[in-house]
């Protein structure tokens, strides 16, 4: 089967020959170099085209992200983001009433729409997705949305944690203000997203999220993001839910309290699975989206702790993944988060290995 034809029959749940594999979550000139068989010179002389040949090498079917790292390499740069970054927020919010105020003097849903230019946004949409395409090749592109196509949640990177949070306490309304300030611009982006995917035939699969669970659950109350938050998302991705396209939403953290809200928004399935803390993948394949389907899965081995392991452990994780998930629901391998410059190299290019090899032996039906 092609890459194309593989990704298209999981999301069918149709038989495929093996599982298919995504790509995005490499993080480091050193990485790319080592899976493309390049210089660094040659990367930074053609990034995207070096970054495609060390993901052709772990052979995978889809890449969702392409990122090109700093010069240097380290904790700072890796992601294209620096802890000054983080910190602009202290330049102009000092408090919750600081954010407030920006919230205070947003447009309105209505008036936003009005001044979005959607001509202009689908242009530049279709030509990037076509430019990127042209890059990988026989490979899919099948971009991360995040929250382009929905509300935000993590404006703490924006107000700052704590002004962020003493908002969202004390003044909810402001807050169901914030979150559905951009909802008609993000519907209409939505029903852009679906219109050129058609028109490229790129596969109906969009991984979008956005981080709102740690290591304890979500970090607000489930009640109040029933009240304040999900109806946003479920209003903006209404247009990729009524087309049949499948969203994929991104759960760090421990994410069971909230999976039926997230499901009800009409999502169509989950990717992270931080297995470290707990979280059991029968029990979110047992899941069912609105429309009664199977759930589309991206799951693979934790980055931050079976991948610095023995491959063995490595073979293992994955073994449970495919056993438990390829045949109850449309799974995708794809690592749980960043791979960080730090993992052995050759883990990465034996989880890659091994998830195809193991799983060409399984079948759907």
């Amino acid at each position: 089967m092609t890459p194309k034809e593989r990704i298209k029959a999981t999301l069918g749940f149709a038989d495929v020959d093996r599982v298919p594999t995504l790509g995005g979550f490499l993080t480091s000139a050193s990485q790319y170099t080592f899976f493309g068989e390049i210089s660094k010179e040659e990367f930074h002389k053609a990034p995207y085209e070096s970054m495609a040949k060390a993901y052709r090498s772990l052979g995978v079917d889809g890449v969702i992200l392409m990122r090109i790292p700093q010069d240097k390499e380290g904790l700072d740069e890796y992601r294209e983001v620096t802890r000054e970054g983080f910190a602009a927020h202290q330049e102009r919010f000092q408090s919750a009433e600081g954010v407030l105020a920006y919230v205070e003097s947003l447009p309105t849903p209505e008036e936003a729409l009005r001044q979005f230019d959607a001509a202009k946004w689908r242009e530049e949409f279709c030509a990037g997705l076509m430019q990127r395409q042209h890059i990988l090749g026989d490979m899919c592109w099948i971009p991360t949305q995040w929250d382009i196509v929905h509300p935000t949640f993590e404006w703490y990177n924006v107000f700052g944690y704590s002004n962020y949070m003493e908002f969202l306490a004390l003044y909810p309304n402001a807050a169901d203000r914030l979150f559905g300030s951009e909802v008609e611009v993000k519907r209409t982006i939505a029903s852009i997203v679906v219109d050129v995917y058609r028109q490229l035939d790129i596969p109906a699969v969009v991984h979008i999220g956005t981080d709102i669970c740690g290591n304890g659950g979500p970090i607000v109350n489930p009640a109040y993001l029933r009240r304040y938050y999900f109806p946003h998302i479920k209003r903006s991705l209404a247009p990729l839910h009524e087309a049949g396209f499948k969203t994929v939403w991104h759960s760090d953290g421990i994410i069971t309290p909230i999976v039926d809200d997230i499901l009800d928004c009409g999502v169509s399935g989950f990717q992270g699975f931080q297995w470290e803390l707990g979280l059991r993948l029968d029990e979110i394949v047992a899941k069912r989206t609105v429309t009664g389907e199977k759930l589309i899965i991206f799951a693979g081995p934790s980055v931050t702790t079976t991948m610095y392991r023995s491959g063995e452990d490595i073979k293992a994780e994955l073994r449970y993944i495919v056993d438990t998930a390829f045949s109850a629901s449309g799974l995708f391998i794809l690592p749980n988060s960043d791979l960080m410059p730090n993992i052995p190299l050759e883990n990465i290019a034996e989880a890659y290995r091994y998830a195809a090899d193991y799983s060409k032996s399984h079948k759907k039906s």
